[in-house]
């Protein structure tokens, strides 16, 4: 049955949040159903710490965060003590092995598994002159309310970036393919999100749910848990990669992603947070099935 065991990790953006109206409404009764076996929603996310925390308020889920494209984990410090540093899961056999870095922010532990956006900020620096891109935290609120379509003070929100930068692209593929090498050869990664082009550093949203994964066992005794992603865009290959049941959520904005090592994901039939609901309760249908004894699956 679902229970304590299983953590789900959930993107926002056309996933748990509809891609236009950013409205939860459709997956609110799956994401109580899930609160109430006890299973942990963790949002993981290109989505700023400030943009979860109004989000997480709104919606009354009380869980730690993955913020930036996997760039760090924020964690209550109401719930946790202060988590170890671990080694950080490399994609890149030739990278050098690294640790997390961990602060104390106030109310939250924040894990860093990424680049600064100082560090980032000055690598864009140098390549402005070479590329034509525009940088969000450099654009207007009044620009990005109007690329977005949310309202002033979630702009001001989304803007507020720690450890990564979202780019509006205004030059060709071509040049796309000779930045993304530039960017590289600084110990920095591009990501396509829903909307953006994402600049960070050598982390993704799989990263940083199998850092989340090793962490959660640890504080636990070792004691196994059940992963399950949900997501839409590209930027969710590498979490739906990294879960034990990877879910794709279908967009209205464009099709399911293209993964070939995903040949075990699921596609929701419906869209948005209707599709997250569809998939979560098929979920708690089939562990139902499987313990007899299992609480209902009233919808």
């Amino acid at each position: 049955m679902m229970d304590s065991s299983w953590l789900v990790f959930t993107d926002l953006d056309g996933t748990l949040i509809d891609h236009y109206s950013y409205q939860a409404d459709a997956a609110l009764i799956a994401v109580r159903a899930l609160q109430a076996r006890q299973v942990s929603i963790v949002f993981n996310t290109s989505k700023t710490v400030d943009e979860c925390e109004s989000l997480a308020t709104r919606l009354a889920i009380a869980a730690p965060f993955i913020v930036e494209n996997g760039s760090a984990i924020y964690l209550p410090k109401y719930r946790h003590s202060r988590p170890a540093a671990l080694e950080i899961v490399q994609r890149d056999s030739a990278s050098h092995p690294r640790r997390a870095i961990v602060e104390n922010t106030g109310r939250y532990w924040c894990i860093q598994l990424g680049a600064s956006h100082t560090e980032i900020t000055a690598a864009l620096s140098e390549l402005t002159p070479h590329f034509q891109f525009k940088p969000l935290s450099q654009s207007s609120l009044e620009d990005i309310c109007e690329l977005t379509g949310l309202s002033m003070s979630q702009a001001t929100r989304a803007r507020k970036r720690q450890f990564s930068e979202p780019l509006i692209w205004q030059d060709s593929q071509p040049a796309l393919d000779r930045f993304r090498l530039a960017l590289s050869a600084r110990g920095l990664t591009l990501l396509k999100g829903g909307r953006f082009y994402h600049v960070l550093g050598q982390t993704d949203k799989g990263i940083a749910l199998e850092y989340f994964k090793q962490m959660h066992e640890r504080e636990h005794r070792g004691k196994k848990v059940t992963t399950v992603a949900l997501g839409d865009s590209y930027n969710d290959i590498d979490m739906l990669g990294a879960a034990d049941i990877p879910v794709w959520i279908r967009s209205p904005a464009h099709d399911v992603p293209t993964a070939k090592h995903l040949t075990t994901s699921r596609v929701s039939q419906l869209t948005g947070p209707a599709g997250w609901h569809e998939s979560i309760f098929a979920l708690i249908a089939e562990q139902s099935a499987n313990h007899p004894n299992a609480p209902s699956t009233e919808k």
